[in-house]
């Protein structure tokens, strides 16, 4: 979908969203106005910064809930440098020294449960 338009109507006492694609298609999507929240999937998102690094890496993590989160760092060739375990993180900023690595290309790796949710490239200078 390239682009879309929404909207949010009332039919009688349901909200519907409406969703009207570039494409002329049309999706309707019911809404409970007082719908619980879904608290059985984890969100997140991820950040790290700066991509262009001397010294230190900062890892931005936000969740829903506590979570149990690995962090990767792989060279080029995608061989494992480093292994990083954070045991119940939830929402904060974490500082990752990287001053010992040789400059090039890294890659930055956020996995949970074994399964990849980030990758980023990051240059060592």
């Amino acid at each position: 979908m390239d682009s879309c338009d929404f909207s949010i109507v009332r039919e009688g006492s349901s909200l519907i969203l409406k969703v009207i694609a570039a494409t002329v298609n049309t999706w309707l999507f019911p809404a409970k106005e007082n719908a619980p929240y879904d608290t059985t999937e984890n969100r997140c998102a991820f950040s790290v910064f700066p991509l262009r690094v001397k010294d230190r890496l900062v890892f931005d993590c936000v969740t829903s809930r506590s979570t149990d989160i690995v962090v990767l760092i792989k060279g080029s060739e995608n061989a494992l440098i480093e292994r990083h375990e954070y045991i119940g993180m939830q929402n904060r900023l974490t500082p990752i020294e990287v001053s010992h690595l040789k400059p090039g290309r890294y890659f930055f790796e956020v996995q949970i449960d074994g399964i990849r949710k980030f990758k980023k490239r990051f240059n060592k200078e």
